[in-house]
């Protein structure tokens, strides 16, 4: 294999992998269920949480995020739909996604574009803008149409649809998905306010979800959707001889999708990654300028983004190693923030406040990944917006940059007190004792 096809492999490795922003939407544990029959439906299965060991941590995932899954047969009636009922969340973002049974990606719906129930109200005026004197808590409902396409006109509201599948759609693929997102809930998982309720409206009648006819196969289900699947195989991945520089490159979310490959895609989400080897040097530096978020004080102008994290993972297992949400971030006196990411031995004993730290983890190649959620049509350099040969030079600021550094060499800068910029740009500068420990050269192992 050459080294550009070997390349070109673990693109699309990382890519394919990226998409499972979910644990339960991990291509290697589809197709949910296949050879069990479902009457109605599964209530919701919680498939990540960050404080349970055991509980979901692979297939990338959002250490401040939640998720769950709940499935609809796919032997509804025509005119059959999901009733979803619920109160908005103490959190920074809620919304419901529709899938198939592979969970490719149909439909969604953001909590600023669900309209409140009589007499609620909805504090998310927009993709950014929470309204200051409403609070958490307002009721809802949203309906998840089966096998339905949406109007072209007036489409109505708190509505997504799970299109009809295609003639060539393997049986399982039928099925009807929906996964619930919650990202930094307080009080607990669903943001104080508890799942919402499911209720399967059909023809015949109205049935609850859980449905006890199910009940052994969505325990089968749960069962599947917790147990790790194997590794990504490290034979895939090339020989990596990485620059001084790795470079973030944009996540085209919508091309994946197009091709038929958007399994679990949020596409409310805007990512970035950069595929980085542990042993190149002690440290890895990121920095970028921190887009303004929601509930950021004193913002001065309208929030750029819902939310911003950066997380590291394992390349091969797609375990979360640690992330740092926007809230974590102290800015530098430039609006910077400035991450270190290494090894727990390694980790700098002095770190400024401007400085955040994450866990490199065991693998020898990891994945950095950076969140962008629901950015502002007026934040010309979200992601959403960079196209993806461009991002470096249309993000300008925003555009995260990357590189390796030895850790003697940052605890002398920050001993002499230089700023976080100052810092970077000698670390990042050609050094003829700083070389990747993957060359096959004697006295180069670090």
């Amino acid at each position: 294999m050459g080294v550009s096809t070997g390349r070109a492999i673990l693109r699309g490795i990382v890519t394919c992998a990226v998409m499972l922003v979910a644990p339960a939407l991990h291509a290697q544990l589809l197709p949910l269920g296949a050879s069990q029959k479902l009457e109605v439906g599964c209530d919701w299965v919680l498939a990540y949480d960050a404080e349970v060991a055991e509980l979901g941590n692979f297939a990338f995932p959002e250490t401040g995020a939640r998720y769950w899954v709940a499935l609809v047969s796919d032997t509804v009636s025509p005119g059959s739909r999901l009733k979803i009922e619920g109160r908005y969340p103490e959190a920074r973002y809620s919304a419901f996604h529709i899938h198939d049974g592979k969970l490719f990606f149909l439909d969604a719906i953001s909590d600023n574009q669900i309209a409140p129930a009589p007499g609620s109200d909805n504090r998310n005026l927009d993709r950014t803008r929470r309204a200051a004197t409403v609070e958490s808590g307002g009721a809802y409902t949203v309906y998840a149409q089966i096998n339905a396409v949406p109007p072209a006109f007036d489409p109505p509201i708190n509505t997504i649809y799970r299109r009809p599948p295609q003639a060539l759609d393997g049986k399982v693929k039928r099925r009807t998905a929906v996964a619930y997102r919650t990202y930094l809930a307080e009080g607990d998982n669903t943001g104080g306010v508890g799942l919402p309720a499911l209720t399967l409206e059909t023809p015949e009648g109205a049935f609850s979800l859980p449905h006890a006819a199910d009940a052994e196969v969505c325990a089968g289900i749960k069962a599947q959707l917790r147990t790790p699947p194997p590794s990504l195989p490290i034979s895939l991945l090339p020989p990596l001889i990485p620059s001084r520089r790795p470079v973030f490159e944009k996540f085209d979310g919508a091309a994946i999708n197009a091709l038929g490959l958007g399994v679990g895609l949020n596409p409310h989400n805007g990512f970035m990654t950069a595929k980085v080897d542990r042993d190149y040097d002690d440290l890895l530096l990121v920095r970028g300028r921190l887009p303004h978020f929601t509930t950021q004080a004193a913002v001065g102008s309208v929030p750029q983004v819902r939310f911003w994290s950066i997380c590291q993972n394992g390349a091969s297992s797609t375990r979360v190693h640690g992330c740092l949400a926007d809230r974590d971030i102290e800015p530098d006196a430039a609006g910077f923030y400035n991450v270190v990411i290494s090894s727990h031995v390694a980790r700098p004993a002095s770190l400024p406040s401007a400085y955040g730290w994450l866990n490199f983890g065991p693998e020898k190649i990891g994945v950095t990944i950076i969140r962008e959620l629901l950015a502002h049509p007026d934040f010309n350099e979200s992601i959403e917006r960079a196209s993806k040969a461009g991002a470096a030079t249309e993000r300008g600021d925003f555009m995260p940059k990357v590189t390796y550094c030895a850790q003697a060499d940052f605890d002398v800068a920050i001993a002499a007190g230089q700023s976080p910029g100052d810092t970077f740009a000698a670390c990042s500068a050609p050094a003829a004792s700083l070389l990747p420990s993957l060359l096959p050269l004697a006295g180069t192992q670090r």
